[in-house]
């Protein structure tokens, strides 16, 4: 199953299985979970072994702030709930579309192993949720991508099985239908759009949770096919690429062969190649980046090779113009299995939700974090976070501590 399942999932039920044997039910893809991270553990000190011979720097990890009670600090603003979704719905996907709607897609149901192909539509004028179109097929941790022609694009993630099959969504007829596919099947890789309307989608699991792409595509929505890019200069899935100002995609830490990646490469749409662009202060998988308004990229949480028991509360800014990162502040929470960060507008503040009950602003020119009012109940892993035209954001679904899917939804608005 997906990254949801096989490690998503696998880390809340761990707890739970150390207590007692296995579940005759228990899914395979689980136990296959289990087997993985102990290879990757291994993977992990046989790379760090490699690198230290060769000389080259090894990224610190964030030992410090594992799972660590919040800081005493004063809180701000608020979330308000609003609504529920038709299903509960965790690891799907929002886009924000071109009336101002959000197009939410697909997703689970938790430990039950209910894959979605169901699609809703989150008006925020009368602040409610109504059913569109199914997709295709089911499919979770996917990607979704708002095309300049208003289209969406959705591809990849899970559906009992790896997917490679592509389809656009058509918010004025309410209708999906096929596009692609995609050159290869892809689970936690990132799907960017590219200043020319293009989407570059970048590396991600293969055929296993143990086997990672270094290979990337490029989807051109005037001719409705994946073509391939330039190649990874290290595989690797569940990590973040974030879209600069210049044009350039900054693509950041993951998971690879080796164990959690500490690098960081910059894709240049001009020549279709990736570079070498430093190194993260600390090697993060499961994280979140947004671009600043300074143009740096900010990467909050995620975690080290432990998965669940080895999340941070860290966080640190990266200069794509000196390929640099500097740590800074630290949450209030430790964070993983997040959705993108999301940058508030001319207040030169970040809002963070997801990893725990709790959201949080990040303000830039303090470096500090200060958590939001209100709880985000059920929303802790792999929620949505979607800014709004108004400059609110919206929150939806994720799965909590006991992997159950919730059908939440909330408001955050700026003070």
């Amino acid at each position: 199953m997906r990254d949801v399942f096989a490690e998503d999932l696998q880390a809340a039920l761990e707890a739970k299985v150390a207590l007692a044997p296995p579940r005759p039910n228990l899914p395979l893809v689980l136990r296959r979970g289990i087997i993985r991270r102990r290879r990757n553990r291994a993977a992990a000190v046989a790379g760090a072994v490699t690198l230290a011979a060769s000389g080259l720097a090894l990224p610190q990890l964030d030992l410090s702030s594992r799972l660590r009670p919040p800081d005493r600090v004063a809180i701000t603003a608020g979330v308000e709930r609003v609504g529920r979704m038709t299903v509960p719905r965790a690891a799907h996907a929002a886009t924000l579309l071109q009336d101002g709607r959000v197009l939410l897609s697909g997703g689970f149901s938790g430990d039950t192993e209910v894959y979605y192909d169901s699609a809703e539509i989150f008006d925020p004028v009368t602040r409610t949720f109504l059913p569109t179109s199914p997709m295709s097929t089911p499919r979770t941790g996917h990607a979704s991508v708002l095309l300049d022609d208003g289209t969406v694009l959705v591809a990849g993630g899970w559906g009992n099985d790896f997917l490679s099959s592509a389809e656009l969504y058509d918010p004025a007829l309410g209708l999906f239908e096929p596009t692609g596919p995609m050159g290869a099947k892809r689970d936690g890789f990132t799907a960017t759009k590219l200043r020319d309307g293009r989407v570059l989608i970048v590396g991600g699991y293969r055929s296993g949770y143990d086997t990672f792409h270094r290979s990337t595509e490029i989807y051109d929505p005037s001719t409705g096919a994946f073509t391939p890019a330039g190649n990874l200069r290290r595989a690797r899935a569940s990590h973040t690429a974030t879209l600069l100002r210049d044009g350039r995609v900054v693509v950041a830490g993951g998971l690879g062969p080796n164990g959690v990646v500490g690098s960081i490469e910059i894709f240049d749409p001009e020549t279709g190649t990736f570079s070498e662009g430093g190194t993260m202060t600390t090697a993060r998988q499961k994280h979140g980046a947004v671009l600043l308004d300074t143009g740096d990229v900010l990467l909050v949480g995620g975690a080290d090779i432990e998965d669940s028991f080895g999340r941070y509360r860290s966080a640190e800014v990266y200069d794509p113009a000196a390929g640099t990162s500097r740590s800074v502040g630290r949450m209030a929470f430790a964070r993983f299995k997040i959705p993108s960060p999301v940058n508030l507008p001319a207040t030169r503040k970040v809002f963070v939700a997801g990893g725990a009950d709790t959201a949080e602003v990040y303000r830039e020119r303090r470096r500090s974090f200060v958590p939001v009012e209100g709880a985000l109940v059920g929303a802790q892993l792999f929620p949505t976070a979607t800014m709004l035209r108004d400059g609110s954001v919206l929150v939806t679904g994720g799965y909590d501590d006991d992997i159950q899917a919730t059908d939440g939804a909330w408001l955050y608005t700026a003070p």
